[in-house]
């Protein structure tokens, strides 16, 4: 995918990376023992455009529809890629929706404008609705850039499955034609078929809330359980203060630690 940032408004979220991530952490769970009725349910939705069709095209019929989207971003490019094959990788995708309870699909002056369309179906906690628009204004408002703790000398991996450093990367994150200021990484996670995954990943998530992201500007938006039986188990959507500072989080031993105790 092309690596470009569109002057659009209101983008509600920001350039957004994406990481499949199979086995990231070492037990699905039982989906019957999850309460729906006290649950948010959103639609998430990943786009691919065709060639005559520009994002700019798509936000601004967007901005003129009926649709409110809880978010909305742009998609740069892959980050992580799954150990497994995935029809996601067959597609490029361009943009990323999050809908509402009330809005399941595409309208159809927007669905017209897409050639390809992922969706799926979300389980967000009870007070989401409430909580969230004002999270992510206060993230997509203008902050002071943190300092990078670990880009001077960093731990360089060769895998591309773990939330790791790798050369490419880290050229990127300095190239020009990354985005500048603050990212999103949409994660889409799959813990089958090892046991003791829900704890392994909130102890990353709790580390990364405790310091290891947010001293990065890091602060996770949405953490939703899927609700079919399928490929994907949860979808976590954060965000860092540039890519940078994402990359320097990947360096971190911290981080490393984390990942393989």
């Amino acid at each position: 995918m092309q690596r470009r940032q569109y002057p659009i408004s209101p983008l509600k979220s920001s350039p957004t990376f994406v990481s499949l991530r199979h086995s990231f952490f070492p037990e699905r769970r039982d989906k019957t023992l999850i309460d729906h009725e006290s649950m948010t349910t959103l639609t998430l939705a990943l786009i691919s455009l065709p060639p005559a069709i520009t994002p700019s095209t798509f936000f601004s019929t967007l901005l003129t529809s009926d649709l409110q989207p809880l978010v909305t971003a742009r998609i740069i490019q892959w980050i992580i890629t799954p150990t497994s094959s995935s029809h996601l990788l067959s597609q490029t995708w361009d943009i990323l929706l999050i809908f509402p309870p009330q809005t399941r699909t595409l309208p159809s002056p927007l669905a017209t404008l897409s050639s390809q369309t992922f969706y799926i179906r979300l389980l967000a906690p009870p007070d989401f609705l409430a909580t969230f628009p004002s999270l992510n204004h206060n993230l997509l408002a203008p902050q002071p850039s943190p300092p990078l703790h670990n880009l001077s000398t960093p731990l360089i991996a060769t895998s591309t499955q773990r939330v790791e450093l790798t050369p490419s990367l880290l050229a990127f994150s300095r190239s020009p034609l990354c985005p500048t200021g603050p990212i999103s990484m949409l994660n889409f996670l799959s813990f089958h078929p090892f046991p003791q995954a829900r704890t392994s990943y909130s102890a990353y998530i709790e580390a990364f809330k405790a310091g290891m992201g947010s001293k990065r500007g890091g602060a996770v938006k949405i953490i939703a359980e899927t609700v079919e039986m399928g490929e994907w188990d949860e979808v976590v959507l954060a965000q860092y203060s540039s890519l940078e500072h994402f990359a320097d989080m990947c360096a971190d031993p911290e981080c490393m630690y984390i990942l393989y105790s």
